[in-house]
């Protein structure tokens, strides 16, 4: 994770999330169809239960929303 003050480059944010959790899901990936920049990056998520949800992380942290 970034310290304070740095640039973060959140397509490697979201590399190393999905390192740090992929155990913990049935699926974890980076949309491919949603942006994807140094500014903001959306996974796409499946948990162990079979709910599927979309994560945008930037600058103001994770949004989780349920698909």
């Amino acid at each position: 994770m970034a310290m304070c003050g740095e640039e973060i480059d959140f397509r490697q944010e979201a590399n190393a999330i999905i390192s740090d959790i992929n155990f913990a899901v049935q699926h974890i990936d980076v949309s491919s169809s949603l942006e994807r920049s140094k500014d903001c990056v959306y996974m796409n998520i499946i948990t162990l239960e079979g709910l599927t949800m979309c994560v945008r992380l930037n600058t103001c942290g994770l949004k989780v929303r349920r698909v």
